[in-house]
């Protein structure tokens, strides 16, 4: 996760910002901190986005059966809705698959 795909935004250290984590918070970091253009360079464990939400990821603590425990209409970005059909409480993998889904809508 990158400010920018073209030549590295943090080529001073001092001027750039490590954005740790590539979660849901993370991701919502990411696109405010280059919507106001501050250079950052994202920094995730897992070769992916999603945080926990990915049950692939090495600290994941997500299990099979897990779902969202609050109302998506409460979840989501307010900026960026749920796709049509997603069910009240969605699994870990629609949650992981629509910050997938943020993230390159954003370029991420």
């Amino acid at each position: 996760m990158q400010s920018d795909k073209s030549a590295s935004p943090c080529a001073r250290a001092r001027e750039c910002f490590a954005l740790i984590g590539a979660g849901p918070m993370g991701l919502a970091m990411a696109k405010v901190m280059k919507e106001k253009v501050i250079p950052f360079q994202g920094f995730e464990l897992h070769s992916d986005v999603g945080g926990v939400w990915d049950i692939r990821g090495p600290r994941s603590t997500m299990y099979e059966s897990a779902h969202l425990i609050s109302s998506r209409t409460k979840t989501e970005f307010s900026d960026f809705p749920m796709p049509a059909g997603t069910p009240d409480y969605p699994s870990h993998a629609e949650m992981l698959r629509y910050f997938q889904d943020f993230a390159k809508a954003y370029n991420l």
